[in-house]
């Protein structure tokens, strides 16, 4: 779907047959982060109580903060970045995150 070339078109098709994994990898890879972000908070909101806590939409938003973050690092912008990161799931994650990118950052 995503090889149309507009990454929004496949990830609202993808978003409409309740393809979660798809809709969510297309928006990290079109940097749709806003928009993948909605989505998460759609099916949460419109779903049975076994979607809200399961282990699979955990992960699949866990990855989606960190394309968020990622991008905001890479633009060298902390404080969007730490916006993402303070959504992380667990401090573990945000622990490893800031380990592995903020080593790498400059700021002086």
């Amino acid at each position: 779907m995503e090889k149309c070339g507009d990454p929004k078109s496949a990830a609202e098709a993808y978003a409409k047959g309740n393809f979660l994994s798809e809709c969510l990898a297309v928006c990290i890879k079109g940097r749709l982060f806003y928009m993948g972000l909605q989505f998460i908070q759609q099916w949460k909101q419109n779903s049975k109580g076994a979607i809200k806590e399961s282990r699979e939409i955990h992960r699949i938003e866990q990855n989606l903060l960190e394309g968020c973050a990622r991008h905001h690092h890479e633009l060298k912008d902390l404080t969007g970045m730490m916006k993402y990161v303070r959504a992380f799931h667990s401090f573990e994650s945000i622990r490893t995150f800031l380990r592995t990118y903020l080593v790498s950052m400059s700021f002086f």
